[in-house]
């Protein structure tokens, strides 16, 4: 919610989540305590690879999981690494650094002073990335509209409080600063894992401001004419150069997971050079900003009408640093925000109901990474399965889906609308899977209704 309700709607909000929080813990308890006999649980359509604690407190990285599946943690997992991963301090920073990346902490800031990308040998930050504040009252209601004119109105920045280590392991690094900012405190853990080419920032704060708004910008080495955001089920491409009216409404704008900010390919004499990028994705927060030399995240904002008081109190959220090399879609931008967004899930026992004899299963896999999987539920009439689709790299796809007989057994397939109406009834080839050919316009979305066997 944006924060365009009265008090009484988010305190029904609230009520809500607690009712679906205590039913989404039956089904899957939060809160294991021990470390025997654990499963990974990886509920996205490709294998993928990920650094988690475990009940103990200790990390350990999890290599390949399956794909739609899980895997014993017992089977996969790595709990030391002589893969370079280091943390060193001078006077003035403290310095992070894996085989991918160098990053630089500025102690007398606590701000991300520089990314350096060994990868293509260029450092990605022009200035240190900050938190901004400006005030924001908003021009005609508090909780609909940020200020057009807020730029102008540019308040003082956070004085830090202390900058230390947190973590010094060989499978991940950090350092925790604490920032104030009047009667409001930061506290943000800046990450980076040994096998992990991006920089992982997780916020604590304690917001008792009003009519503020807080950005936090990372000012790049390049200048692009647009910045592509992702939309739901797909990406739009926004100029960055507010040149028309239309642009230059656009002072603040939505995007789902990500915002990717890279420069153009440059061509010269001796070779082609690939484009650099940062893509910025996020866990909850959805409002960005663009200059052709600057990409900026949205954090907080504190408006006190409809809702007096509204976004007051503490706030959790995490985003993520994505330096690359080629577009987003070379960079798997888009697999990496929905990585971020949900995150591998540790059980001691499998899923109720399902016949797993094996120590590691798929249950459904797709073979063009482009294809991400968006929904997987009972159908409405409680008659079969619906399972959603879309292309995500705005290009035709011809892909096969792989379901498991161990979680589906379908006596038709048909091809739906969005409100499960059969439109097309499908060939699926079985074996020991149920295999479909499917072909898949540019961001097209496709929803396939499996009836019962």
């Amino acid at each position: 919610m944006p924060g365009t309700s009265i008090s009484d709607v988010f305190d029904d909000a609230d009520r809500t989540w607690t009712e679906v929080r205590e039913v989404c813990d039956r089904l899957l308890p939060y809160g294991i305590q021990e470390n025997t006999n654990l499963q990974a649980w990886n509920f996205l359509n490709w294998q993928r690879s990920q650094l988690v604690k475990k009940p103990d407190g200790s990390f350990c990285w999890l290599a390949n999981i399956p794909s739609f599946g899980f895997t014993e943690i017992e089977s996969v997992e790595i709990s030391e690494t002589n893969d370079p991963l280091s943390i060193i301090s001078d006077s003035e920073k403290f310095y992070i650094e894996n085989r991918y990346l160098k990053v630089e902490i500025d102690l007398k800031t606590g701000a991300i002073a520089q990314v350096f990308d060994k990868r293509s040998q260029k450092a990605i930050l022009q200035s240190p990335s900050t938190l901004q504040f400006f005030e924001d009252k908003g021009e005609y209601w508090d909780a609909w509209n940020i200020d057009p004119n807020y730029e102008s109105k540019k308040l003082e920045s956070t004085t830090l409080e202390s900058v230390e280590i947190s973590s010094n392991r060989s499978l991940q690094v950090s350092v925790r600063t604490v920032q104030k900012f009047r009667n409001s405190a930061f506290i943000q853990e800046i990450q980076l894992s040994a096998f992990e080419p991006f920089i992982t920032v997780k916020n604590w704060v304690d917001w008792q401001e009003e009519y503020t708004l807080v950005k936090v910008a990372f000012p790049v080495n390049w200048r692009s004419p647009y910045a592509t955001y992702e939309i739901p089920m797909g990406t739009i491409q926004r100029s960055t150069l507010g040149e028309t009216p239309e642009a230059k409404a656009k002072w603040e704008v939505p995007a789902q997971y990500w915002a990717d900010i890279s420069s153009e390919n440059v061509v010269s004499p001796q070779e082609k050079q690939h484009s650099l990028g940062l893509a910025v994705l996020n866990d909850s927060k959805y409002g960005y900003d663009a200059k052709p030399g600057c990409l900026r995240l949205t954090l907080l904002r504190s408006p006190n009408w409809p809702s007096p008081h509204s976004d007051r109190g503490h706030h959790e959220f995490t985003y993520r640093l994505v330096p690359h090399q080629g577009d987003w879609r070379e960079a798997n931008i888009v697999q990496l925000a929905q990585e971020l967004n949900n995150l591998i899930v540790l059980q001691h026992s499998p899923i109720p109901n399902l016949p797993i004899p094996i120590k590691q299963q798929s249950f459904l896999q797709v073979s063009a990474p482009n294809i991400i999987l968006s929904a997987f539920k009972r159908s409405q009439d409680h008659s079969g399965w619906v399972i959603r689709f879309y292309e995500a790299h705005g290009k035709e796809t011809e892909t096969e889906i792989e379901i498991s007989l161990d979680l589906l057994q379908a006596e038709n397939v048909w091809e739906c609308d969005l409100m499960e109406i059969k439109n097309t009834l499908l060939t699926i080839v079985k074996g020991a899977s149920n295999h479909l050919q499917v072909i898949f316009k540019p961001y097209e979305i496709k929803t396939f209704f499996w009836l019962h066997k």
